[in-house]
């Protein structure tokens, strides 16, 4: 720690505290040198633009208070002591060295405040492991007295106000709380900033806007507060850095204000990442927004590593306004660009240079302080290899359900299903049919999950195509098709649905056990019934005439999986469809 004497009594005469020698700063010349040679441990209040010399000291004992009616130059040395408070209306130049104890607190009223390159904002201790005083940024100044102003008419420029506040860093470790209390945000300028405590977003709307400069968090820097109203923006080429971390950081980023896009890199190894987020018309990829398919969120993250290799888990948050009219919250995935087509390095070979990935549902988004983040969707991907250059077309990386392919030639322009007893009728009719090598007819009993049932060959533009379901089950039916491309890609129809209803007068065909291992019996068997087993394909397993009420079936030789028992029983020949597993 800084050796220091204190010595808590009133100062002596003002006028023997400091010289008379005027600085220039944000308004007027008045002011002086504010050298004190002892620690303040008193109200001082000085109306002015002043600076400590380079050889002298500004120090502020527990208890103590300085306010600064003016503007500020640090060319020596400032020390606040825990619970000392330095409070400052004008702009703020730090050349030498600020001391904040932790439990110091600096309130930081002007609009520019600038660190040298060679200054230092510490915590007296070494090594520095925990954060020092609190340097809060406030955008909200208040009003000087009455008598000040009556009797400074120029302090009257530093006195009320909201307005935005610039923070040149100066690429200078602030080991101190760093607090964000200006709903008009705070700007960075002309050089990165370095967080070696803490950054925490105080208020609503209490943003730090990055422009072209990056924002550092050192290793042992930490934030706290970030949340959809309060975060990073990055609406410029400046990124966010968090060096040298292990395990999961999360980067709490947006490209505009109402816009919380945040990113969360999970890694197994240590390593130092770099994030920003762009729209889609300030990113150097190519989303092809001007296809016909719009399957992206209008964001792309910009991510690069100082090391090429490891494994981090990578997680992209969005907000569903920025959804494209064809993303699929329920089928979508992370995806990360090449610049090259075909791009061979996804899970599925891509067409277009953007990765063809395992689609999944996107969940809740829950990168925030508070928790969950109304209307926001993300999901996650794991990555062993990384950018390292911010124009590494892999650095950018976002989320799309097509991987900005362009859209299949072949348009379904009409699919009917209709219940005709107990059997579906279905239907469907094309459009243009280029890029496609079948067309799969899948079906359900869920909605969810589907099963091809049967596989039609393309015939060629403006063709319909039937097909008579005769396995279809008792209640709602539902149908979709998918049309499959050369590349092994595919694109789905809508999904549409019909109720079979097999008539009521019928006998009621009960089975059981259900699921079975070895044996079924079927119950409710009239006159000269037909029994058929057909798998989850329509393929027919087993079949045979019965004319007794109660049969028993031996499936012991049937693969274990799902199957269908079709009845044809009764006067009107009733066909009956029962689901059973077999294990």
């Amino acid at each position: 720690m800084f050796s220091k004497v204190k010595i808590a009594f009133f100062l002596i005469a003002l006028a023997a505290a400091f010289s008379a020698s005027a600085q220039i700063g944000a308004s007027g010349s008045q002011g002086g040198f504010l050298n004190y040679p002892s620690y303040i441990a008193t109200t001082i209040t000085e109306g002015g633009d002043y600076e400590v010399s380079t050889s002298g000291m500004l120090q502020i004992a527990n208890g103590g208070t300085v306010e600064v009616y003016g503007a500020l130059v640090n060319n020596g040395t400032i020390e606040i002591d825990s619970n000392g408070v330095l409070s400052v209306w004008g702009d703020v130049v730090n050349n030498a060295t600020i001391i904040a104890h932790k439990g110091a607190k600096i309130n930081f009223y002007g609009r520019n405040w600038k660190n040298a390159p060679a200054a230092s904002v510490v915590d007296g201790f070494d090594p520095n492991t925990v954060a020092g005083g609190d340097l809060n940024f406030i955008g909200l100044r208040p009003a000087a007295a009455a008598s000040w102003l009556a009797g400074a008419s120029y302090i009257s420029s530093y006195s009320g106000g909201n307005e935005r506040q610039y923070h040149d860093g100066g690429n200078v470790n602030m080991d101190v709380n760093l607090h964000i209390q200006n709903e008009n945000s705070v700007a960075l300028q002309n050089t990165n900033t370095r967080i070696e405590g803490q950054l925490s977003f105080d208020m609503a709307n209490g943003n730090v806007i990055l422009g072209d400069n990056n924002l550092v968090f050192t290793t042992n820097a930490s934030q706290s507060g970030f949340a959809q109203d309060r975060y990073l923006i990055t609406n410029g080429q400046g990124h966010v850095t968090k060096e040298n971390f292990n395990g999961q950081w999360i980067f709490p980023v947006g490209r505009d204000v109402a816009d919380y896009t945040p990113a969360a890199i999970d890694n197994n190894t240590a390593n130092t990442f770099h994030v920003m987020v762009q729209d889609f018309d300030h990113s150097a990829s190519v989303e092809n927004t001007a296809t016909s398919v719009q399957d992206g969120v209008l964001r792309t993250w910009n991510m690069y590593a100082d090391n090429a290799t490891g494994v981090s888990t990578i997680t992209l948050q969005h907000n569903k306004a920025t959804n494209q009219a064809d993303f699929s919250s329920d089928r979508n995935y992370v995806t990360r660009w090449s610049d090259l087509a075909k791009n061979l390095s996804g899970d599925k070979a891509s067409v277009t240079a953007w990765q063809n990935n395992v689609t999944g549902a996107s969940v809740t988004g829950n990168l925030s302080s508070t928790g969950d983040v109304e209307n926001s969707e993300m999901r996650s991907r794991t990555y062993r290899t990384f950018a390292t250059s911010p124009n590494d077309p892999t650095a950018y990386i976002t989320k799309a359900s097509l991987a900005f392919k362009p859209k299949t030639s072949a348009d379904i322009l009409d699919l009917e299903a209709d219940s005709a007893g107990c059997d579906v009728n279905l239907a469907f009719t094309t459009g243009k049919e280029n890029n496609v090598v079948k067309f799969q007819l899948q079906h359900s009993t869920d909605g969810k999950t589907f099963s091809t049932i049967y596989t039609f060959e393309p015939n060629g533009d403006s063709s319909t195509y039937d097909y008579k379901h005769l396995t279809a089950v008792q209640g709602v039916n539902y149908y979709r098709i998918v049309m499959l491309e050369p590349s092994g890609d595919y694109t789905v129809s809508k999904v549409v649905s019909t109720t079979v209803h097999c008539g009521d007068t019928d006998p009621v065909i009960v089975l059981f056990p259900n699921p079975t291992v070895d044996y079924i019996n079927l119950t409710g068997l009239i006159g000269n019934s037909q029994i058929r087993i057909m798998n989850m394909h329509g393929r027919m397993m087993y079949e045979m005439s019965s004319t007794n009420q109660i049969e028993k079936i031996d499936v012991r030789n049937l693969p274990a999986a799902t199957y269908i028992v079709e009845v044809l029983t009764g006067k009107t020949l009733k066909k009956t469809a029962i689901k059973f597993i077999k294990y």
